[in-house]
């Protein structure tokens, strides 16, 4: 993704980080990981840019990137870093070194996303370099996304559906505003005013804050709309019908 990194901003609400400010900190972050020797590294921490330039600094370094929820309890992240010998534990603002193997695997990039479901049994799903990138293609195909777009991206990275939207945002040059859930939208409703949002990732319960929260604004926020995608559950009762009728022109 290094290349891709040049035409892109991240906003955080209070901070905008553009492309070369990416890379110097994402530098910063691989010499941190020391990474003569690293061949695996756990991330574990909520949305943020700090999240953002720990798996790009990773993703430059590491053969495998074990993507673990924030809804697991420690016994369980650390029966996940024990059982799979994970080197390197990414916490909020902290690396935990777990060992330190010289083990240089000639292995596929793949990311091993540990989530819960909807079973509540945590479970590894392996998604492989190529079957990434090929659904970035295709999502930035479909949505017609491109370097002028800036992306409400909400869904959790920790998920593949969140993951594919940074990779989007990534491989298209669009920029993205990360948000931890919808808590804050009043700032964020404030920050679109001046920095028109043309693209909506989020699930479906997220979706209804946003519904609340706009009310009578709706139109106002949803004009400069050009694509929505929705992922890990069905919509909520009446939420197909305020799609229709604010986002009529979007994709």
């Amino acid at each position: 993704f290094k290349n891709n990194l040049s035409k892109i901003f991240f906003y955080d609400l209070e901070t905008t980080y553009n492309g070369n400010a990416c890379l110097e900190v994402i530098d910063n972050k691989r010499k941190h990981l020391k990474t003569n020797k690293i061949n695996s590294v756990a991330i574990n921490m909520r949305n943020s840019f700090e999240w953002v330039t720990w798996y790009l600094a990773a993703d430059a370094e590491c053969k495998k990137i074990f993507l673990i929820s924030t809804d697991f309890t420690d016994p369980v992240v650390e029966n996940i870093i024990n059982k799979y010998e994970i080197e390197f534990l990414i916490q909020e603002s902290e690396v935990k070194i777990i060992q330190n193997n010289d083990n240089n695997s000639n292995e596929e990039r793949v990311d091993i996303i540990f989530t819960s479901g909807t079973t509540g049994m945590p479970k590894g799903v392996i998604i492989d370099e190529k079957s990434y990138i090929h659904v970035a293609e295709v999502l930035i195909n479909e949505t017609t996304q491109d370097q002028d777009d800036l992306e409400l991206l909400s869904m959790p990275f920790d998920r593949s559906f969140g993951l594919a939207r940074l990779r989007s945002c990534i491989l298209s040059g669009s920029s993205a505003l990360i948000a931890q859930g919808l808590k804050n939208f009043p700032e964020i409703y404030q920050f679109s005013k001046k920095n028109p949002i043309s693209g909506l990732s989020m699930v479906p319960a997220a979706l209804q804050i946003l519904i609340l929260q706009l009310r009578k604004k709706a139109k106002l926020f949803t004009n400069n709309l050009k694509y929505l995608e929705l992922g890990s559950s069905s919509l909520i009762d009446g939420q197909f019908d305020w799609i229709k009728e604010n986002m009529k022109n979007a994709i």
